[in-house]
């Protein structure tokens, strides 16, 4: 059971991005940013909505569907 506190979601873009092996220059193309900031984001544990987005998109997952789900658990276990 994934906690909302615990999503490394740049762990997951990253995992998910080696699964689909994407060329890095189509990466940056659609992300329109340098190799370096693909990394940074690897390696961030929080990334701004319009950026998970363009993940979701470019990588065909739906990483909102983590945050949901972890959030409902999370939701739970606090009552």
């Amino acid at each position: 059971m994934l906690e909302l506190k615990n999503i490394h979601i740049g762990a997951f873009i990253q995992k998910r991005y080696e699964e689909r092996n994407i060329p890095m220059m189509r990466v940056c193309a659609f992300m329109n940013c340098v190799e370096e900031d693909v990394w940074a984001m690897f390696r961030s544990q929080v990334i701004s909505t319009d950026k998970l987005l363009r993940w979701c998109k470019l990588l065909e997952y739906g990483f909102f569907r983590l945050i949901c789900t972890s959030n409902k658990y999370w939701l739970q276990s606090q009552r």
